[in-house]
């Protein structure tokens, strides 16, 4: 193929010339830096521009923004089992929903946030869980809302949609929900708090430990998973002694005595994954992570959930080396059965301001998961990251090209103007900010 460069002598032709270079380039500086964890000291040497000031080459540089952009293709496209090649994603919608009245107060005076962590969709709902209570009567930490995707990139309309709250007793004593899955069949929900601390002696912590399951659409059905009942308390705190010894090391060889537990994805085999987002001696000290433990389960009886003693370290992957001055850790999984692939979020904390929260999203195949190879980092149309402006914390899949991700902002309302909406948001204590992301989907060439 001949590329007519004598040809482009005007100013409209250089530009678009200078702009298809400029985005390529930028491109490959991105994924070089994410997937081979460069140093972005690195990348900063390339400078391409000089390249480009000298206009006899740029045939030679053409051809390589070429191969990049082929490169770039194969590498960005994922192959899915409907035949078809997954896109870039985009963030197609942007808004809040209430998860209580405004001016709720603890019973010191305090205004209570709404901090959702969890989400699910069930078919016909969207359940959505908190990580600290709602103290009010007839209220839950667990609450849903109507909602049927259509698979389309169009209004989904929650903003605007009536809560009902899950007060089951045991969605009452449970504390700090941190992630909600479906299992693959599509019949089950399972809940899992962080399971981050208990107190010796005493069961005042132990419904920070609680596995729970409940048919889809009957939420009354709720029961706990490997449950130990103290003092009328009951929870799953017996399986953290399981979950401690999964995560052993050379530095605690008997078991983490500390970690925090902020994923969960129900998988084919019957398998549940556990997300690791912190371990280490103790809640102060600690390090970010980004490992899955793996363990088999079975459902008996048509509501209980029992779990084998084969918990596992399965994957670890430091995602923090993807980044300049940010720590990164896992905040979230869940299972793509329309892709056979897992999700995980991400998301830091460099300030208690809008701009210093932030999250990504990866995509990791369950043939990757099993073989430990990395994730794949999730890009826009442009080449640069996509970015959620709020600290993303729970995701659930609407359809094969869309999904869900609800945030967590702790205390932090952002802002009454925003002007970036990629890292800046406003919201009031009452509400939890979402994103729906949706992937274009091009035929099979």
């Amino acid at each position: 193929m001949e590329v007519p460069i004598k040809s482009c002598q005007t100013d409209d032709c250089q530009t678009l010339v200078w702009r298809t270079v400029k985005r390529t380039t930028a491109k490959l500086k991105f994924r070089l830096l994410i997937s081979d964890n460069l140093n972005l000291s690195l990348i900063k040497t390339m400078d391409f521009h000089k390249i480009m000031l000298n206009r006899h080459k740029i045939f030679t540089f053409l051809i390589l923004s070429v191969i990049s952009l082929i490169f770039l293709g194969a590498c960005g496209s994922d192959n899915n089992t409907d035949g078809q090649i997954r896109g870039k994603a985009s963030i197609i919608e942007r808004g809040v929903i209430n998860c209580f009245a405004d001016g709720l107060t603890t019973s010191k005076g305090k205004p209570v946030y709404c901090e959702t962590s969890a989400v699910a969709y069930q078919g016909a709902y969207l359940i959505f869980g908190s990580d600290k209570p709602i103290p009010k009567k007839g209220h839950s930490a667990v609450f849903a809302i109507k909602y049927t995707d259509n698979g389309l990139p169009t209004d989904s309309g929650l903003s605007i949609e009536p809560l009902s709250y899950l007060t089951a007793p045991s969605f009452l004593a449970a504390i700090k929900y941190e992630d909600f899955t479906v299992t693959p069949d599509g019949l089950y929900v399972i809940a899992t708090t962080g399971f981050d601390r208990v107190k010796s002696g005493s069961v005042k912590w132990d419904g920070y430990n609680t596995l729970l399951l409940w048919k889809v659409g009957s939420p009354d059905t709720v029961t706990v998973a490997s449950p130990t009942t103290t003092n009328g308390v009951t929870s799953s705190v017996s399986l953290r002694e399981k979950i401690s010894l999964a995560l052993k090391s050379e530095q605690f060889p008997n078991g983490v005595p500390y970690f925090k537990v902020e994923g969960l994805a129900a998988i084919p085999g019957n398998k549940l994954l556990f997300g690791i987002r912190e371990l280490g001696a103790n809640y102060k000290e600690f390090e970010y992570a980004a490992k899955i433990i793996s363990v088999s389960y079975q459902i008996r009886n048509g509501n209980v959930l029992v779990l084998a003693d084969d918990f596992k370290l399965i994957y670890s992957y430091d995602v923090s080396k993807a980044f300049n001055q940010q720590t990164v850790a896992l905040s979230s999984l869940e299972y793509d059965k329309h892709s056979d692939r897992l999700y995980l979020l991400t998301c830091f904390e460099e300030s208690e301001t809008d701009e210093g929260l932030g999250g990504y999203l990866w995509t990791l195949p369950i043939a990757d998961l099993k073989s430990g190879k990395a994730p794949t980092f999730e890009i826009k149309e442009d080449g640069t990251p996509l970015l959620f402006a709020h600290k993303s914390e729970g995701i659930t899949v609407l359809s094969k090209n869309k999904v869900l991700v609800i945030h967590d902002d702790d205390r932090v309302l952002g802002r009454k103007i925003v002007e970036n909406p990629e890292t800046q948001f406003s919201r009031q204590a009452n509400q939890a900010a979402y994103s729906i992301v949706f992937w274009t989907r091009n035929p099979k060439h």
